[in-house]
């Protein structure tokens, strides 16, 4: 089984990724078979032309430069120490071989004969890749067989709390004034959107990061389990972070944010997070105007 984990940045995909490591039938890489980044044009102005894009029919072959995705690919793997059972090494041949082999195959096909090579080589029943902002996609990646759709939705307004600190940090010229405001509340809008046209889909199913942290793990980490089709349990504790190594939280609050505090368990008061922040109120209105009525965020604005 191959299962795409997506959502908008800061919404908790690297907190399940890491639950989903801490499990022997199954692993999870972030970024790096981003299926999507292979297609010409639609990695420029990242994350913005990706999450406007309507979404893909299953009929449409689209272009996919697979050279261009390995070596994308590999870079993520590098940069991020996404070696886990392996070693760069052995990431570099493999890579390097499926480049000189892809010639005259069907993208998509191939892809999923490497993504099968890599689930075998990991001696697991279920590979997950961590993609964001990918919803579009949706209908390319479930139509292939045994391939689902998993996503994980924040308190939109917390999530862009998240954001503003991050591009603070990154950057002294950032300045999340209102036309960034409203560009973080119109993704919200295509992912509440795109919810309406495939939350009855069998092979789609959306969990809260709430419910994750506030008493309700077991039931939700059950339904991620028979969802993903794993021979095991789930389990909040043990946690295992994309690098293969003991999971260490990546706060908004630090430049390095994949040198965080090392966290072997879900934290319960990640839920209460901003909820103090001076701008909290602020953006709850702003969000809420926009949001109220919209399914996918009916528990945080009615």
């Amino acid at each position: 089984m191959h299962i795409v984990l997506d959502s908008l940045s800061r919404n908790g995909t690297t907190l399940l990724a890491a639950i989903l490591n801490s499990n022997p039938n199954a692993f999870c890489y972030r970024g790096f078979f981003h299926e999507p980044l292979g297609i010409p044009g639609l990695h420029d102005d990242w994350p913005n032309r990706m999450i406007n894009s309507d979404f893909m029919s299953e009929n449409t072959n689209p272009k996919i430069d697979i050279k261009r995705l390995l070596d994308v690919s590999f870079q993520i793997i590098v940069d991020n120490f996404q070696y886990q059972r392996f070693d760069k090494a052995t990431w570099k041949t493999l890579l390097s071989w499926a480049a000189t082999v892809s010639e005259g195959h069907e993208p998509q096909e191939f892809i999923d004969t490497l993504l099968d090579l890599i689930r075998r080589m990991h001696g697991a029943d279920v590979a997950c890749w961590r993609w964001n902002n990918a919803v579009f996609y949706f209908h390319q990646w479930v139509k292939r067989p045994n391939h689902k759709w998993l996503q994980i939705i924040r308190d939109p307004v917390k999530a862009a709390i998240s954001r503003e600190i991050i591009w603070g940090i990154k950057s002294d010229k950032w300045d999340f004034n209102n036309a960034q405001l409203q560009r973080s509340i119109g993704w919200s809008l295509r992912y509440a959107m795109a919810y309406e046209a495939i939350k009855d889909d069998p092979r789609f199913l959306n969990i809260y990061f709430e419910d994750l942290l506030a008493g309700r793990e077991g039931y939700t980490l059950s339904k991620v389990r028979n969802f993903i089709g794993t021979s095991s349990n789930l389990f909040g504790s043990g946690l295992i972070g994309q690098d293969g190594k003991p999971y260490r939280k990546e706060t908004s609050e630090v430049i390095d944010r994949k040198a965080g505090k090392l966290t072997p368990n879900i934290e319960p008061e990640l839920s209460r997070k901003y909820e103090d922040d001076p701008r909290f109120e602020r953006y709850q209105k702003a969000f809420s105007r926009h949001l109220r009525g919209h399914n996918l965020f009916s528990r945080y604005f009615g």
